[in-house]
């Protein structure tokens, strides 16, 4: 969790240093007066969990990101099937993360991940 915590720090520090360092042709962003920044725990995909499995989630999710206009979220406990449905639930969101498992495993990212996904309003490279 320390590292994803940094990590969103350091992506809004970047997003603040960006907008006032480089030519205006280099990086396109649009710097709103706030950036709403939220974190979520999604539950990893158990289909043990009857009613709240992932496929019964998996909307919700999305409509609180949605809801919420989040420019940054961060998430936790995000298997690779998991992201790779946020990815079409979230269009306006681009993402960024590595699984648990250092990576990757027979050139597959796997285990939990902790993405930021990333409004493409917001940040755009």
């Amino acid at each position: 969790m320390k590292i994803t915590r940094l990590s969103l720090i350091a992506i809004c520090l970047l997003i603040s240093q960006v907008s006032t360092a480089v030519e205006p042709n280099f990086l396109s962003l649009n710097v709103a007066a706030s950036v709403k920044v939220m974190s979520f725990n999604i539950r990893y995909n158990n289909p043990n969990d009857g009613d709240y499995a992932w496929p019964n989630r998996k909307a919700m999710v999305a409509s609180v990101v949605n809801f919420n206009a989040a420019d940054l979220v961060g998430m936790q406990e995000v298997l690779r099937g998991q992201l790779t449905e946020l990815e079409t639930l979230l269009p306006d969101h681009s993402w960024y993360g590595v699984g648990r498992n250092n990576g990757r495993i027979n050139g597959e990212n796997t285990g939990e991940f902790a993405p930021i996904f990333i409004g493409k309003i917001v940040c755009s490279f």
